[in-house]
């Protein structure tokens, strides 16, 4: 999953299967611009036709660089990480089950402003945890290396955090 922002987007780690975008394997009939929670509803009609064992995290972001904003939903993925110019950050949680888990659920839109020089950081699971610790300590971890990183473009930002976190990954 990408690690993104305003000033230009870069591959933070490889994408474990299912493989492919979300747009790849969107049932017929599904918008190319339709929102993020009709996204996720068309993922979770296609899990059902599927496989009923079938269940996957995602996040589903769109940003409008127009209106400096961006629209999400995510189902059952790490929160995102938004990355304030002074350092500050916010975590965008999920707002939904995994996709295959959403038993007659209704999906949802969140949009959120972005102020200048905001960061927007998208992550797998697979970097933040560890064996037999909470995900709230690989959050934190997350944060600090992001605080430490934060005046790095974000390809370099990108590939420091791979380099301190993923060296460590599920040890």
């Amino acid at each position: 999953p990408p690690s993104s922002s305003a000033r230009g987007a870069t591959s933070a780690s490889r994408p474990r299967r299912p493989r492919g975008t979300a747009k790849r394997t969107l049932p017929a009939g599904v918008s190319p611009t339709a929102t993020p929670d009709e996204v996720i509803s068309a993922l979770d009609r296609l899990a059902d036709e599927f496989d009923e064992q079938l269940m996957a995290t995602i996040t589903y972001l769109v940003f409008d660089a127009l209106e400096r904003r961006i629209t999400y939903c995510s189902a059952g993925h790490c929160p995102v990480a938004l990355e304030f110019d002074g350092g500050d950050l916010a975590w965008l949680v999920s707002n939904g089950p995994p996709v295959g888990a959403n038993f007659d659920s209704v999906r949802c839109t969140r949009a959120v402003a972005l102020p200048d020089q905001a960061r927007i950081v998208l992550f797998t699971d697979g970097l933040i945890e560890r064996r037999e610790e909470s995900l709230d300590v690989g959050l934190d971890r997350l944060a600090c290396a992001l605080a430490r990183h934060r005046e790095l473009d974000v390809d370099t930002t990108a590939a420091s955090l791979l380099d301190e976190l993923g060296s460590t990954t599920m040890q």
